[in-house]
């Protein structure tokens, strides 16, 4: 299984080019490292459990703020608004009808799955609200050109905050279990991701440059080009 080879505490469908309504959770005790629960999770396949067709049905009016972080964008992290209590939904392997509550850093997970299975990614201003920032400062200095436009990015997220501050409010339960409104895309989202996989090229073929020990590491590079594809 694709979370247990890359030591992930969770994976959806779509973070591997699929298009069917599912994720897998290999759920752990969130008193642990959360930094590490994103990434050094190490679970046998039998340990994940699957969930199809996922559906928040219920949501509490708490509404928290922490830092997400998502192996797609191993540069980045973001603060994230999540919904402190929901009720899920969703079929197991066995085609079996389930609901469970979940609270906290569960909670917080399972949202995250739901967005990236509606095509909802970081680089969303819907979904970061501008709170974007390098992963470490090592990133931010290999990838100057890359961060730069990250940059750029906030800035015109933050002033649309200011603006119409009434979009950057919590999604409705219905929100949360569809893609995002293509009536809310604005003029610059295309050209600004343009921009970012533009600029992460140029920052990456300097950065072999510079390091040419890397251009050795065939692996390492085909697992970058798969990054940048994604």
């Amino acid at each position: 299984m694709t979370a247990s080879e890359f030591n992930l505490s969770s994976l959806s469908s779509t973070q591997i080019g699929l298009g069917s309504k599912i994720f897998v959770w290999g759920q752990q005790d969130q008193e642990k490292n959360l930094k590490k629960y994103y990434y050094d999770i190490k679970q046998n396949p039998e340990e994940y459990k699957v969930y199809l067709n996922p559906k928040i049905s219920q949501i509490n009016d708490v509404i928290i703020k922490e830092e997400e972080m998502n192996p797609c964008f191993p540069l980045l992290k973001v603060n994230t608004n999540r919904y402190q209590k929901i009720m899920l939904e969703y079929y197991d392997e066995n085609f079996d009808t389930q609901q469970m509550e979940l609270q906290d850093f569960d909670a917080r997970i399972v949202q995250m799955q739901l967005d990236l299975l509606y095509g909802k990614d970081f680089l969303d201003w819907r979904v970061n609200h501008g709170e974007i920032f390098p992963v470490n400062d090592e990133a931010l200095k290999q990838f100057p050109k890359f961060f730069q436009t990250i940059e750029q990015f906030k800035h015109k997220v933050l002033q649309m905050k200011e603006d119409y501050p009434e979009l950057f409010k919590g999604p409705s339960l219905i929100e949360l279990n569809k893609p995002l409104s293509s009536s809310l895309k604005t003029s610059w989202e295309d050209d600004i991701n343009r921009r970012l996989l533009k600029n992460i090229r140029k920052d990456l073929s300097k950065l072999v440059e510079k390091n040419p020990e890397i251009a050795q590491d065939k692996e390492g590079l085909q697992k970058l080009k798969e990054i940048l594809n994604i």
